[in-house]
């Protein structure tokens, strides 16, 4: 939400520059009436209040129109989210934001208001009143205060396109992550047998056969598991355990992995893979011997020599169980989290309370969750059923707040771009205008179009120049704050950086370019008998 509120305000801050920027352009335009308001006597502090009274009332009309499209923009944008909104999360635009929106915008109209008046309200009366014209030069100071101007929004606009890129690679890396289980063709599915019913083990074993009789009896159902806890969906059950043989004092200093009750065909239905010995059988009932499987992180930690098959761990000191075969590691809580300790127990042994299901369907897993819930209430017509979704759907849930946060970044970065172009243009277009004896003159002494060209080009590419080194230092500053949240990407990537620059730099050539092939336009004759 930080992030994101500095890329709001950067935003602001690249529109308030623009703006400033066309206030000035409109103040030079008026300098000959400036300057007679002047000359009759009119105070500087008059023709201020006028300047700033002018620019808030542009302001307020854009403030109105502003709200009226928040209130749209608001609802699509939220309504991509593709999960529930707790409900502390309200969405909505009221009188509160319209005073924050109102409290921003007089603020900016001072702000960025200000310059352009003060600037307008200080010509050179004697030279402004004795151009024929009207067009009396802007002076050094005008033209480095919109340079400046330039300068900011080129470097706001690095800064934002940086942090996007940034952003996006590490949303492009992220959704690349092999979870460890498959997830095409799977419906999952929630439920937590009420204790006043199941009250013991016992009943929990009798209703989970049978639910796994009639699921795996499902037409185009081609295999179905159950877990006590299913990855991703950000519940967990840790267990402290020691295998036999490990001394005492070094158990103690054991990391507690997690813990799940998991059935026969869970590993198979999430295609998740046994490394080695086997997986849970039917006849790992209550009555036999105990067993588990852990993962391949806990074999390594605790058996980093490979006789895992066989070993045996305990979770209390007093009863055991025999390791019979690795499985493939998962990742539990998010992506970006790297696998942990994992023990899996048979559920009949360790009859959960709460249970995950996973159906491995042949086509379309959502058209399988009908029939699902009909099957579970035909067994328990009191059993719910929550998180009943494709497993698809359940991953792309676990990162959509970032998916969503990019997006968003993206697309005021793209905003911003668009706005400093709009400002080189400007700026150019309006250099060429106030140039427009100047270019005449040399068209007229025999200098070619292309030169003229290249000449308005270069002074405009000059600018940007030193808003891109500007803009690539902040980045790289906002690059080193962002990298704890980006993941295998470096805050510092140079392909992110290239990008940027190219981006900028042609985007604002373009901008430089229309105006300068307008200047090579210009009649030489009419140029000079128009001043």
């Amino acid at each position: 939400m930080v992030i994101l509120l500095g890329a709001v305000g950067f935003l602001l801050l690249i529109v308030c520059a623009n703006v400033a920027n066309l206030l000035l352009a409109r103040a030079s335009a008026r300098e000959r009436e400036i300057s007679v308001r002047l000359a009759l006597g009119a105070s500087r502090t008059r023709l201020v209040r006028q300047l700033l009274t002018e620019s808030l009332l542009l302001s307020l009309g854009g403030l109105v129109l502003g709200f009226m499209f928040s209130r749209w923009a608001v609802s699509a944008i939220f309504a991509t989210i593709p999960v529930e909104l707790p409900v502390w999360i309200e969405i909505r635009t009221g009188l509160t934001d319209v005073l924050f929106m109102a409290g921003v915008t007089l603020a900016a109209t001072v702000l960025f208001g200000l310059v352009p008046a003060l600037q307008a309200t200080r010509p050179d009366v004697r030279g402004a009143l004795a151009e024929t014209s009207g067009r009396a030069s802007g002076g050094f100071r005008r033209r480095l205060t919109r340079n400046t101007l330039v300068v900011a929004e080129v470097a706001l606009s690095m800064v934002l396109l940086v942090g996007a890129g940034l952003m996006a690679r590490s949303f492009t890396e992220l959704s690349r992550v092999d979870p460890g289980f498959e997830t095409e063709n799977r419906l999952m599915a929630t439920m937590q047998m009420p204790r006043g019913k199941y009250t013991n083990g016992e009943s929990r074993v009798t209703f989970y056969r049978e639910m796994m009789e009639h699921l795996a009896a499902l037409p185009g159902v081609r295999g179905v598991g159950a877990v006590s806890r299913i990855p991703i969906r950000g519940s967990t059950n840790t267990q402290w355990f020691m295998y036999e043989g490990q001394d005492s004092e070094e158990a103690r200093r054991n990391p507690s992995a997690l813990h799940n009750s998991a059935s026969p065909g869970y590993f198979d239905a999430m295609g998740i893979p046994v490394l080695a010995g086997r997986p849970f059988a039917d006849a790992d009932t209550a009555a036999a011997t105990r067993v588990a499987l852990i993962n391949d992180v806990a074999a390594d930690h605790y058996f980093p020599e490979g006789d895992v098959l066989g070993r045996r761990i305990t979770f209390d000191a007093e009863e055991w169980w025999e390791i019979v075969g690795v499985v493939g590691s998962v990742r539990h809580f998010e992506l970006d989290v790297p696998p942990e300790l994992q023990v899996y127990v048979p559920f009949e042994q360790v009859p959960s309370g709460r249970l995950s299901i996973v159906l491995h369907t042949q086509g379309d897993p959502s058209a399988m969750a009908p029939r699902l819930r009909s099957e579970i209430r035909s067994i328990d017509p009191d059993q719910a059923l929550y998180d009943l979704m494709p497993m698809t759907d359940s991953l792309a849930e676990s990162i959509w707040q970032i998916g969503f946060f990019t997006n968003l970044i993206r697309i005021f970065a793209l905003i911003a771009a668009v706005i400093a172009a709009v400002g080189i243009y400007g700026v150019t277009s309006y250099a060429v205008s106030r140039r427009t004896q100047e270019l005449g003159v040399r068209m007229a002494l025999g200098a070619e179009r292309a030169h003229i060209m290249r000449m308005v080009i270069r002074q405009s590419m000059t600018v940007v120049l030193i808003g891109v080194v500007i803009g690539l230092a902040l980045a790289a500053a906002q690059g080193a704050a962002l990298q704890a949240m980006l993941y295998e990407v470096s805050g510092a990537d140079p392909l992110t950086f290239a990008t940027v620059v190219g981006l900028v730099f042609g985007v604002s050539l373009l901008a430089a370019w229309l105006p300068a092939r307008r200047a090579t336009r210009l009649d030489p004759v009419m140029a000079l008998r128009d001043q």
